[in-house]
């Protein structure tokens, strides 16, 4: 090797800041810290659990929440709106079909009293 053109190498530890598991390792650093680790990682712990960094599942968790609400409400008003239409299709429906049923003149006048 040629001298100084490579960085310090020191022997120096990882520590978990999660699960506080420490292994050592060499590295141009010193003390190394890590969020999160194999030891505790649910992709292979097989955990079913959320890592949460700097609030962002609570925030998405937050958006989500407001998105589904106003779908709902958006929904409701849709429904609301449709209700009258969908009345006065019901009516038509049945002015349409009472025309078009053969009745006698006494069934229709009774049925209209």
């Amino acid at each position: 090797m040629k001298p100084d053109i490579h960085p310090k190498r020191f022997e120096t530890t990882i520590t978990c800041s999660t699960c506080g598991t420490v292994w050592p390792t060499h590295s141009t650093r010193q003390n190394l810290r890590v969020d999160i680790c194999s030891h505790c990682h649910p992709f292979y712990t097989g955990e079913q659990r959320i890592v949460d960094t700097a609030g962002q599942v609570d925030r998405f968790m937050r958006r989500l929440q407001t998105s589904q609400s106003q779908q709902a409400e958006a929904a409701r008003r849709r429904e609301e709106k449709n209700k009258p239409a969908a009345a006065r299709m019901a009516h038509n429906l049945r002015l349409l079909l009472a025309k078009l049923t053969p009745e006698t003149h006494s069934e229709r006048s009774c049925r209209w009293t």
